[in-house]
């Protein structure tokens, strides 16, 4: 016997309407794995509404909060579907199995612990081997810078286009000549930061 959220998503569930809610569906199934009836009632939780409240529903730990959202819920809304009856009965199910489900859940946690374990392990093995935390930025930089004097450049031909059609003694030749000097010198000095590899 186990607990299992069978849905647990926002989308635009209700016909009609553009806004989005969650849906949450959490069963009880049997060790064939088909949701436990009682009398013919299954053993249902469900609940729509607030979108922004997905993460609560998700922790099974939160199961208090969760069959008050959906007792609550079931008792406010109509349907052909009797839901009130189907979160009764789950109530039943669960305090008649309590330990038997719980037991589960606890095997699963520990299963995912033990996952969480190896990971950290292999982790700080890889640590200890002089593994890096950080990232190296060497190829970020150099493109980064690059794409920079690439683009100069650019401004570099135009400025040298423009030279060559101006006379030499003229105030607009000075002044596209300085500006060459000045973006050389710009490229100069972001050639003295792009990165070296690490070894």
């Amino acid at each position: 016997m186990k607990l299992q959220i069978t849905q647990c998503s926002v989308g635009k569930f209700n016909y009609g309407s553009d806004e989005e809610t969650l849906s949450f569906y959490l069963v009880i199934k049997d060790d064939d794995n088909k949701v436990i009836e009682v009398d013919g009632v299954k053993a249902i939780l469900c609940y729509s509404g607030d979108p922004d409240a997905e993460h609560e529903f998700t922790d099974l730990n939160n199961l208090d909060f969760i069959f008050t959202k959906c007792f609550d819920y079931v008792n406010r809304i109509w349907s052909t579907i009797d839901y009130k009856a189907q979160c009764l009965t789950f109530a039943k199910v669960y305090q008649d199995n309590y330990k038997e489900l719980n037991a589960a859940l606890v095997e699963k946690e520990k299963e995912e612990l033990q996952k969480e374990i190896i990971k950290l392990q292999l982790r700080l093995q890889r640590l200890e081997q002089g593994d890096y935390i950080i990232p190296d930025l060497t190829y970020s930089i150099n493109e980064s810078i690059d794409k920079k004097i690439n683009g100069i450049n650019k401004t570099i031909e135009y400025n040298e286009k423009e030279l060559s059609q101006l006379k030499e003694d003229s105030e607009k030749y000075k002044e596209r000549k300085a500006n060459i000097e000045k973006y050389n010198s710009e490229i100069e000095e972001l050639q003295k930061h792009k990165a070296k590899e690490i070894a």
